[in-house]
């Protein structure tokens, strides 16, 4: 018997009680005769009782000891909720509300429009809720878990509602792994739909020990976004494909992120499209993002051709500092349109013994980056006092003329990246020549390619500077170079 009807039965022993109380007492002053009518009409009440009972909803199939199978949003509001820990909720194929698990002081189960109790009993060992037919998955407006530990959301398929967040996670120890989460199919979807339709796919917002893995997120704004107030948080194996925000964010100390793959992003608002994106705590005294781990993901800018298509960037670290990091054999496709640039002239570099070292007086390279926003142009180049150029806000650059390598010496003042010297050593063992020498305007304006270099967002390669356009053959060269080394 499922715990609904047991309940029922509880309620309907305790009603015979109370009535059989009554019936005791007004026995003692009626007749016999009085005491049979009554006795009639409260074992016709009873068979009502037990017939409206037996009309509502059926409660969960139980499968063996530990499979509860549901087919709509009032059995799997109730299957929540008698749980215990170790069992295991199979969702038959069909449609389901959004699904709210709270165990705060606000605690309560909420399954579409189907609501639980007020006070839920603690998980003692993990439940997992997936889908009866792996063939035929079911399908969840959404999620939410808020201080609920030990849930297990495997094989499920999320389409939620446009803008609306697929999945919020408030909790320690949860885990949301092999599921889908799509806004819909984008064929034939303009800028605006893009911005009108798409949401988050996967929030978590606080809680630690949460593994976010191989997942396939496709069609939305933006994919995993780790906050702040998360710890120890694992996004491993995701596939995110077809987005128009951040691909991932990494806000929280003490996380991974490993083996995912971002694909294809989308330019329909202001946002610059990252593969993965990270700044410091400014709600905590901005204190730095520590013992954070980037590895082995791949960034690949575009598989298939689309008007909306965005220059990626591979990895961007804003608003440091940022504390025992790493971040390693990443592999970085070459951005699909070419970068606008211009030169910046408000302020020039000055070459000083530190010109080489990135330090915290950055400030030319931050009005750099917003002098390019206002012009609408993906970046600009830095001059020095004589004219020569050294870099853009944010990467080394290198020139391409007839096969040959072209990069601004230390000695002009541009910052010795880490990136601009494993470029330099991989091209020398290509066989192809690289010569640091100064770079002026007008060689811009002769030659074949210009690229970038920047040791989290690989290699990007500019399309034009002003009314001139490039090619990006060495680029791509060069970028194959990085991955085959990064490989072995």
């Amino acid at each position: 018997m499922s715990h609904f009807l047991k309940n029922s039965q509880i309620f309907i022993t305790a009603f015979m009680l109370v009535v059989g109380v009554t019936f005791s007492i007004a026995s003692t002053a009626e007749a016999a005769s009085e005491q049979m009518t009554f006795k009639q009409t409260l074992a016709q009440l009873e068979t009502t009782l037990r017939q409206l009972l037996s009309d509502l909803s059926p409660a969960p199939e139980v499968a063996g000891a530990a499979v509860i199978q549901v087919s709509n949003d009032q059995e799997l509001q109730q299957a929540i909720a008698i749980v215990t820990g170790g069992e295991t909720i199979q969702l038959r194929p069909g449609t389901y509300g959004f699904v709210t698990i709270r165990q705060d002081r606000y605690s309560k189960i909420i399954v579409g429009t189907a609501k639980g109790p007020a006070r839920i009993a603690k998980l003692t060992a993990p439940v997992t809720v997936t889908s009866a037919d792996v063939n035929n998955r079911a399908q969840i407006k959404g999620l939410a878990v808020t201080e609920s530990p030990l849930w297990r959301f495997e094989g499920l398929s999320f389409r939620p509602d446009p803008k609306k967040t697929a999945v919020q996670l408030y909790s320690n120890d949860v885990v949301f792994t092999k599921n889908d989460i799509t806004y819909g199919d984008a064929t034939n979807w303009d800028k605006d739909d893009w911005n009108a339709i798409t949401g988050s796919g996967v929030d978590v917002r606080a809680g630690s020990n949460v593994e976010v893995s191989f997942n396939t997120l496709k069609n939305i704004n933006f994919g995993i976004i780790v906050y702040h107030a998360a710890d120890r948080v694992k996004v491993v194996g995701n596939v995110i494909d077809s987005f128009n925000g951040d691909a991932m964010r990494g806000l929280a100390d003490n996380s991974v992120f490993e083996n995912n793959l971002v694909q294809n992003a989308l330019q329909t608002n202001a946002n610059h499209s990252d593969g993965f994106q990270s700044w410091r705590n400014y709600k905590n005294n901005n204190r730095p993002v520590e013992n954070v781990t980037v590895r082995n993901n791949t960034f690949l800018y575009q598989t298939e051709p689309h008007p909306l298509r965005a220059s990626m960037q591979g990895v961007g670290m804003f608003d440091g500092p940022f504390k025992n990091w790493t971040i390693e054999n990443n592999l970085f496709g070459l951005n699909a349109k070419g970068l606008e640039v211009d030169l910046y002239q408000d302020i020039k570099k000055t070459k000083t013994p530190l010109s080489n070292y990135k330090t915290k007086n950055g400030i030319i390279y931050v009005l750099a980056a917003i002098a390019a926003k206002e012009k609408g142009l993906d970046d600009m180049l830095l001059i020095n006092e004589k004219g020569q150029i050294l870099e853009s806000s944010h990467s080394n650059i290198f020139v391409v003329s007839n096969g040959v390598l072209y990069t601004p010496s230390l000695t002009d003042g541009c910052l010795a990246g880490t990136m601009r010297m494993q470029v330099i050593n991989l091209a020398l063992k290509h066989g192809l020549k690289v010569y640091e020498c100064p770079i002026l305007p007008s060689n811009l304006l002769v030659a074949d390619e210009v690229f970038l270099t920047n040791a989290v967002r690989g290699i990007t390669w500019i399309g034009g500077y002003r009314t001139k356009r490039y090619f990006n053959t060495t680029a791509r060269k060069i970028v194959a170079f990085l991955n085959d080394a990064w490989e072995q």
